[in-house]
């Protein structure tokens, strides 16, 4: 009976994501109409392009629309399209992390990138259909949105990247609206909860040695990294440590819409135990440098911690087989070619 109900589940789930993915192409057709000649120029990009794999999560001259050179009806649409894949977590995150370049700029005053909530770009790859490949991507600091549709189905979701700096705004912030923000507080929390439970032999396992790297280590790579394995295994872990594993998984997997989301989610819990690992390096106490991932033979999740004074936050997901959509665009032509 559970296996049933799971099936309809599953199968309710794919069906409302394409349910999704058709209104997304409609929501793409209608920003683009709504823009003028030479925004539609900047925003509009050929799926093809060599852009589409140029992602960045640093403050760089990027490609795309940004909020800023839009009025609000453009606005209003562009971000109609970004929250068509998001949770309402997600969306609250997103939000967020715009919002933290407003608490950057009265930390910096105006030393150092220009912070502005608004530059933050759209681009679609592609022409939006229920028919064909096209891509969107919502990017700017701290964040990046890939979404990869084909025949009118959501078959990308990565790379997927979301930062906070401040990790946690002080409580002595000028603007007090902000004051207490700590927009990834539950990755870092969890990722810390389960590696302070760690105990006995599990410890040898899954705490590293040696310094926090200053970076999440597959950085901003266009093709995944796929990292060597490293900690404790899924396996080695007792029954309230994996509930501990799967939070933090869920933590950044559902940040996208459960109809999205949930097909992930399953298919990570069919993967052997003894295939998924979480390894911790540093400190344990809040103001300690820290990193860790989540890693199994398609999937990689890290978080760090350890720029200014472990208060600037930057965590990532990647589908080692297929960010960008690569895999199931490939499936595609293979079996497309086949026919002929």
């Amino acid at each position: 009976m559970r296996f049933a109900i799971l099936s309809l589940w599953l199968f309710a789930s794919i069906v409302h994501a394409h349910d999704i993915g058709i209104e997304m192409s409609k929501d793409a057709e209608s920003f683009l109409a709504k823009l003028d000649p030479a925004q539609r120029v900047k925003a509009n990009v050929p799926f093809n392009s060599d852009e589409r794999f140029n992602w960045r999560f640093v403050p760089a001259d990027r490609k795309g629309l940004s909020l800023k050179e839009m009025n609000k009806e453009q606005s209003n649409a562009a971000l109609k399209i970004l929250h068509s894949a998001l949770s309402a977590s997600g969306v609250t995150k997103t939000t967020s992390i715009q919002q933290l370049e407003s608490v950057l700029k009265e930390i910096e005053k105006g030393k150092g990138p220009t912070r502005d909530p608004e530059l933050y770009y759209l681009t679609i790859f592609g022409t939006p259909s229920s028919h064909g490949s096209w891509a969107w991507r919502f990017e700017g600091h701290h964040l990046e949105v890939q979404v990869t549709l084909l025949n009118g189905e959501i078959v990308g979701l990565t790379p997927h990247f979301m930062g906070a700096n401040p990790g946690r705004v002080n409580e002595n912030a000028a603007n007090t609206k902000y004051q207490g923000l700590e927009v990834l507080a539950k990755e870092d929390k969890l990722g810390r909860d389960l590696a302070t439970s760690l105990n006995g032999t599990q410890v040898a396992l899954g705490i590293v040695g040696g310094k926090a790297p200053s970076d999440i280590l597959s950085g901003q790579s266009r093709e995944a990294k796929v990292l060597q394995p490293l900690g404790i295994t899924l396996a080695d872990l007792s029954n309230e440590q994996q509930v501990i594993f799967w939070q933090i998984v869920e933590e950044f997997v559902l940040r996208f819409k459960g109809e999205l989301s949930v097909p992930t989610l399953k298919a990570l819990r069919d993967v052997p135990k003894n295939k998924l690992t979480f390894a911790w390096i540093g400190g344990f106490k809040e103001g300690e440098g820290h990193y860790y991932r989540i890693q199994g033979p398609d999937f990689l999740i890290e978080l760090d911690n350890t720029q200014n004074n472990a208060n600037h936050v930057h965590t990532v997901w990647r589908d080692l087989k297929n960010d960008f959509g690569n895999d199931a665009l490939r499936r595609h032509l293979a079996t497309e070619h086949s026919k002929r």
